[in-house]
Order: C-alpha cells, then structure tokens, then sequence
C-alpha cells in the first residue's frame, strides 16, 4: 500500500456509466477544498463507450488516475463480487489520509461537503470518530426526495449500534462519507469480495470508531431500475443478505443477537425456501462463492449439514427462536384458519393442500418441522 501523500482521496467505480460518469467526475473538481486531493477512476471493462469518455475527457488531469480491469464475461460473477473487488484495488493504490468511495453513477451535490468534513476530522477532540456523514438527496423515475435525517441524529457521533440497531433506523450511504486511512489496515485484501459495498463497508467502519452526522445534503444517489437490487428477485435478495450475515458473523464474530433479529426476514426465507431457491437463482455460482469462503451458515440455511456441530446448535436454535418470536398466537390462528378454508375447497388440487398442510404444520410448529 503507497505512502499517504495527500490528504484526500476519492475512488470512483465505473462499469457502463456512460451517461452520468461526467456528473460523479466534475462533482468532485468542482469541490472548494483547501486540501490537496487525488481522484481514482477504475473502469470494470466497460464496453460502452465510458472508459474512452474518461480517458479523453480527464485524461491530462494530474489530479486524477485511471485504472481499467480485464473482464472475462465467460467467468460467472455476481456483479458486487467485482465491485468490491475494484473498490479494494483502488483503495490499495490511494494515498489520502483521508477516503471517499463514489459510484460512477452518483454524484456530490455540494461544493464544501469535504472541507466541512475533513475540517471536523481534523479536529483533536474528534478523534474517536472515523467517519463524517451527511444528508443524501435520492433522485431516480419518481424525481427527487431529499432524506430527512431526524434531529436526534445529526451534530451526534453515532455508535454502530445507533445506525444498525437501534429503533431510529436510517439509511446512511457509504458515499456520504468521509473516513480516515488507518481503517484499511483492517482489510483482508486478500479477500476483497469479503469487503463488500455500501452498508457492508459503513458496518466495517463503525468497528473502528463513531460516525458523525451533518444534516447538509452532500450527496445525491440516483435510483436506476437497472440497479443490482432492482434486477433481483427475492431468492437473490435473501441469499445475498444471508451471505452477508455470514460475512459479519465470520469476520467480526460480535453483534450475533442484533444481526440476528436485523436479517430475521432473510434469515427465514433462505430457511424455509432451501429447495425453491436453486431453481430461481444460478445456484451454482452462488453456491461456488459459500464454498470457496466457507459460509457454513448459509450452508446450514440451504440445507447442507455439512458443518460444524456449533454452526448446527447455533443455527437450529436460532431459526427455532426467529419462527416463534415473529409469527405471534393471532398471526397463528389467522393462518391456520386460512389453511381450513384452503383444505375444504373442492377447487384446489390435493397436492397443493398436500403442501399447505406441511407449511400449516411448519408455521405453527415450527420446533418439530423437518427441516430443523
């Protein structure tokens, strides 16, 4: 990792970013900043045009260095897996003392959300924060919403558990924040897809010390429907989220509780849903990822009860906990009611009620289901 030699450090990720790649660029030439700054563009093989827009566009800037990654489309990935991996490369090749990660289709609203930041990390009554935040401006097919961060929140140094597990949730994109250099000793850049993006990289910080919160609106997040999340289906959306609670659990080994009840809808579905999932997903890049960093708690999920006894006793008496705790005595008796009337209709075929008197069963009594 190179000597910090300036004092800020932006990266930008690109792939196919051609039409807002200019907007994430010029947000942050336009910054007013007293401190010197460097900006790292990598371009995930792009083919659309963007890695030549840069190159022609920025090219001569001194301030600014790009970097382009080979992209064998024949090699199965899920997208992030790559992203984190460019996020990781990026930040092995920065020199700031201080670091912001943008994406390429985002971009910084204001013009002094950086010295404002840098300026209170500066301070030495501040040193027990890492990171510097602030208020995000969404804009995507509705127009635009600005976040309102509740006043409770801002001009406070928040802990991890007041943004990840207190009653007050809200949503802090990583992008909004300005953290130091020391936390990238704490990467296992050995292991990028590890690292993750967005609220898995906050979740890492807040390891290290506070975050805190101004209420400006320094960033703007577009919503596209070709996004990551948008594209999935919620078989993607519940292993990705199952794997990340393996990730957090492998790598931090703290929290076990709280992330527990925070992924509780995940948690469940991968659980109850272990033999539709395949079918839905392509299973077999998903699963080649488990393997490769020995996720046993998402084996466990899917299924598999190839794992260690502790990972078994941990894993049963926690799905045996969330059923019970989140489906409540009137919940109960709703659906089971709902199953009655589901078993005494002549329309339905008697494999169906064959399967709903399983669910019924699993739902209600969750300890003696099977798949415990």
């Amino acid at each position: 990792m190179e000597n910090t030699r300036v004092k800020l450090t932006v990266t930008i990720t690109n792939y196919n970013q051609k039409d807002y790649i200019e907007d994430a660029v010029d947000s942050i030439l336009k910054q007013e900043l007293d401190y010197s700054y460097e900006i790292l563009i990598g371009d995930d093989g792009s083919t659309d045009g963007s890695w030549e827009l840069l190159q022609e566009k920025y090219g001569d800037n001194d301030n600014i260095k790009m970097y382009r990654m080979s992209r064998d489309d024949s090699i199965k990935e899920f997208s992030n897996w790559r992203h984190s991996r460019l996020i990781c490369f990026l930040l092995k090749k920065s020199k700031g003392e201080y670091i912001s990660i943008l994406d390429g289709d985002d971009f910084y609203s204001s013009q002094d959300g950086f010295q404002r930041k840098i300026d209170f990390l500066e301070l030495k009554e501040n040193k027990d924060c890492i990171a510097c935040t602030s208020a995000t401006i969404f804009t995507g097919q509705k127009g635009e919403e600005q976040q309102e961060i509740p006043a409770s929140l801002t001009f406070r140094k928040l802990t991890i558990k007041d943004v990840f597990f207190s009653k007050e949730k809200f949503y802090f994109p990583v992008a909004t924040c300005v953290f130091r250099r020391s936390v990238l000793k704490h990467i296992d850049f050995k292991a990028p897809e590890l690292f993750g993006a967005d609220q898995s990289i906050l979740y890492f910080l807040l390891h290290y010390g506070k975050l805190y919160v101004m209420p400006e609106y320094d960033f703007t997040c577009r919503i596209l429907p070709n996004s990551i999340w948008h594209k999935g289906n919620d078989a993607e959306h519940a292993i990705r989220m199952v794997i990340h609670f393996n990730i957090a659990r492998k790598i931090y080994d703290d929290f076990y509780f709280r992330r527990l009840w925070k992924d509780k809808k995940w948690i469940l579905y991968v659980h109850r849903n272990n033999k539709l999932i395949p079918k839905q997903i392509d299973w077999e890049m998903w699963k080649g990822f488990i393997d490769k960093y020995h996720l046993d708690i998402a084996k466990y999920l899917m299924g598999d009860r190839n794992v260690s006894f502790k990972v078994k006793a941990e894993m049963k008496i926690s799905v045996i906990a969330l059923s019970i705790l989140t489906f409540s005595p009137v919940q109960k008796c709703k659906y089971v009611a709902e199953s009655m009337e589901f078993l005494f209709s002549r329309s339905v075929p008697a494999a169906e009620k064959k399967e709903r008197v399983k669910e019924t069963v699993r739902r209600v009594f969750p300890f003696f289901s099977s798949r415990q």
